[in-house]
């Protein structure tokens, strides 16, 4: 079988801090380019550069940053054996919060929550709720509270989201009020659909980040892939 070689790297991770404002944007790159077509894009756009790797950081720290030009130049040409995934980690932990409190209840009283998408229209719509009608802070403390929980799911933390998130919602008025209540009916659920043992993974974001890169080249090759990272 023909093995088609994608090449990988990351940036921005922060392990299971997700709310890291040093970097709030973890990317996943992968490229389909030849060991030769890299290295002559590479020697051509830093001709100066020493060293044995090219690193980013090292480039920018010297006169080889002149070269960043040269290198975005070819760029264009390589929109077709280039993928660049990119999740905005704020956004990624409110797509848990939706994920893990409000679909399972959904699901359980007999609704397709995925179906058509409805799962990604469903996290738009709570989002721009929470930024245009909504106190400016009231989603800085939605996310900052279920990051507590999830990196240290315990029965006490539990009840202490459990309170947090009902409170949050008796204090606010539609539109806004009817996510914060699913919200909280789902962290009083929880335990019927999830073990907190197994939990705090739920905030890694390497697996979902490879499935979408290596779904996305699939569409385009039959081969089988070998992943180098």
């Amino acid at each position: 079988m023909t093995l088609r070689t994608i090449y990988f790297d990351e940036s921005g991770y922060t392990g299971y801090n997700l709310l890291d404002p040093a970097q709030p944007v973890f990317a996943i790159s992968s490229a389909l380019i030849s060991d030769g077509e890299a290295e002559e894009i590479l020697r051509e756009s830093f001709p100066t550069y020493q060293g044995a790797e090219f690193k980013f950081s090292n480039i920018w720290r010297t006169n080889a940053r002149s070269g960043l030009l040269t290198f975005a130049g070819h760029l264009e040409s390589l929109t077709d054996t280039a993928f660049t995934y990119m999740i905005n980690k704020r956004f990624g932990v409110l797509t848990k919060i939706v994920d893990f409190l409000i679909e399972p209840i959904v699901t359980n009283a007999g609704y397709d929550f995925y179906s058509n998408g409805f799962c990604w229209k469903y996290c738009n719509y709570i989002h721009y709720g929470l930024t245009e009608f909504a106190p400016t802070e009231l989603l800085d403390r939605l996310l900052t509270i279920y990051q507590e929980f999830s990196r240290n799911p315990t029965t006490q933390s539990l009840a202490v989201l459990k309170g947090r998130l009902r409170l949050m919602a008796q204090s606010l008025e539609e539109p806004i009020q009817i996510f914060l209540e699913q919200m909280a009916d789902g962290a009083e659920a929880f335990e019927d659909f999830t073990s907190i043992e197994t939990f705090k993974s739920s905030n890694e974001l390497h697996t979902t980040s490879m499935v979408a890169v290596i779904s996305h080249w699939r569409q385009r090759f039959p081969e089988d892939f070998a992943v180098v990272h």
